[in-house]
């Protein structure tokens, strides 16, 4: 596994109690939109079992000059230290990793079943292909539980793209307007003809995940792709 040598930029609060977290992308580093890598830090000031790394998706398309990672923050000796650090702090990536990417070619209709932070690769996905005028239909559901816990969402909404369809849904806010509750078959048949005609594409939480999982194996779609990696 390739590792290459990074530096922090900078963060900024994206949701709440989300930060995005800006690095230096190497040079020579390639990746595809979706995909992971294996962050750490060297210097870590205080460390538990699960050392000095995470894995973290990528959030930024590559065409972007910079390696972008969000993620809920929590009491943990890694993300308190990525949350104190400075500007120039040293880092390293190792990758990339992962089969949560888009397909070679398709015809078929490509949805996201989205929850929370797990919006993270598929904002570099969707942005990767308004970004290079895709001709692939993509539509996303995306979850959560009200506004202001929902990153990226305004960015992916104004991308104004015909083909990106992002379709945001809270579980728990009554000011809203737009779809509410969970995602469930009879919200994604309001906006699909045939449910078993897209690929679909499961990020978010291990217990998303699997909720939407089931759902659609009940209903008898076969073609699922789950990101290795949840964000958490």
């Amino acid at each position: 596994m390739a590792e290459y040598s990074t530096i922090f930029l900078g963060s900024e609060e994206i949701a709440s109690e989300t930060l995005q977290f800006e690095f230096e992308k190497p040079q020579g580093f390639v990746f595809k939109p979706g995909q992971f890598v294996h962050l750490g830090l060297p210097d870590l000031f205080d460390t538990d079992s699960e050392g000095n790394s995470r894995s973290f998706s990528i959030a930024s398309a590559p065409h972007e000059s910079h390696l972008l990672f969000a993620m809920r923050m929590r009491d943990s000796a890694f993300k308190n230290h990525l949350k104190s650090a400075v500007v120039g702090t040293s880092a390293v990536i190792s990758g990339p990793l992962g089969n949560f990417i888009f397909p070679d070619k398709t015809d078929r209709l490509i949805v996201f079943l989205v929850g929370g932070i797990g919006i993270t690769p598929v904002r570099g996905m969707i942005v990767h292909a308004s970004q290079t005028k895709s001709p692939q239909k993509i539509i996303v559901f995306y979850s959560n539980r009200t506004g202001a816990d929902m990153p990226y969402v305004h960015e992916l909404v104004s991308l104004n793209n015909q083909n990106i369809q992002i379709i945001p849904t809270m579980t728990n806010d009554a000011s809203w307007i737009g779809e509410q509750g969970y995602i469930d078959l009879n919200m994604i048949s309001r906006h699909l003809t045939d449910i078993n005609e897209p690929i679909y594409y499961l990020s978010g939480s291990p217990e998303f995940v699997l909720a939407m999982d089931k759902l659609l194996r009940d209903a008898g779609v076969k073609d699922i792709i789950v990101a290795e990696f949840f964000g958490y």
